[in-house]
């Protein structure tokens, strides 16, 4: 993954290609908005975890199943396919709570942009 080479602007790149193929990507919004969050963009952050979080789980898991990427994760490493749904749930819960802090943000809330960035260094991206 490009984000943890320290390259961000191919990392963004990357997930918006990935957007322009499925705009309904999960872990592509997902993962936009962690970096949007990181940098303290809270509108973007707002509207891309927004999007995410609005596309039910198991439309995830079943893209996930038909995506030649996980076949190969999960062909490498047999640990992956049980825990997927722990992974998918861990997002879903990261996505809500940087979505209601940039939400905080962009209506000016005191300190929300600080605690932003501070939580999206905290989530995972992921590369599913």
């Amino acid at each position: 993954c490009y984000f943890y080479q320290n390259q961000g602007r191919q990392s963004v790149q990357a997930f918006e290609n990935a957007l322009a193929l499925n705009p309904e990507s999960f872990w592509a919004l997902y993962n936009l908005g962690v970096m949007a969050a990181r940098l303290g963009d809270c509108q973007i952050a707002s509207s891309l975890l927004s999007r995410a979080r609005q596309i039910p789980p198991q439309e995830v898991i079943r893209a996930m199943f038909i995506s030649k990427l996980y076949v190969d994760i999960a062909a490498a490493d047999e640990r992956f396919g049980p825990n997927i749904q722990q992974y998918l749930a861990h997002a879903y819960g990261q996505a809500e709570v940087l979505e209601k802090i940039a939400g905080q943000c962009v209506q000016d809330a005191a300190g929300a942009r600080a605690l932003l960035g501070q939580q999206g260094q905290k989530a995972q991206i992921q590369v599913f």
